[in-house]
């Protein structure tokens, strides 16, 4: 049961921004050589946020590590 509280104290903007954050320090630097770190990894976090609120995604890559949502 939600009261006053919880929905006064729920701050969208903000959840917004540490989301940004998240997604932020994952490294998904491109050298140009295939050994980027984070694509993926970025790819995967947001796959998960979308997967709790009950939105299916897929994830695909051009090549290997270089993947997309």
């Amino acid at each position: 049961m939600s009261t006053e509280t919880d929905a006064v104290s729920y701050d969208p903007a903000g959840e917004v921004v540490d989301l940004c954050r998240e997604l932020i320090r994952i490294d998904t630097t491109n050298y140009g050589d295939q050994e980027g770190p984070g694509e993926r990894k970025a790819a995967e976090y947001v796959a998960t946020l979308l997967d709790e609120v009950g939105i299916e995604s897929r994830l695909y890559e051009s090549t290997p590590g270089r993947t997309s949502l």
